[in-house]
């Protein structure tokens, strides 16, 4: 009948061992999560994107109609939102079309800027 009080008393230590565990868990992300925020918090610039990704995508697509740029071999690979936290640089979308099997044009890249204004990256 002794020994029953001690077997209690090892439950609840793995018990109390258990709840700091998850506490030390909890703490930890929390730190974590403060330090990604806070890295965050000292961008000076946020470029916040005028046009949606809808929208870059179907300035892009209207711009490889009108100058005739032949995307019949190529497929969308890529859609990138450049310069986000740069106050040096202006924003822009950038989007690459790469080619499908037995193509030999190379990738199309179009950059669309926060205006709408459309530009072809050439290929380097």
């Amino acid at each position: 009948m002794k020994d029953e009080p001690n077997k209690i008393s090892d439950a609840s230590m793995a018990g109390t061992s258990h709840v700091k565990n998850m506490k030390n868990l909890i703490m930890c992300i929390a730190v974590a999560a403060v330090l990604v925020i806070g890295a965050r918090l000292d961008a000076k610039v946020i470029n916040v994107p005028k046009l949606t990704i809808e929208q870059a995508i179907k300035v892009a697509r209207d711009y490889t109609t009108t100058e005739k740029i032949d995307v019949s071999h190529h497929f969308l690979a890529a859609i990138e939102y450049k310069n986000l936290h740069n106050e040096y640089e202006k924003p822009f979308w950038r989007l690459e079309w790469r080619m499908l099997a037995g193509t030999t044009n190379g990738q199309i890249i179009i950059v669309v800027d926060s205006n709408g204004i459309v530009s072809r990256e050439k290929n380097k």
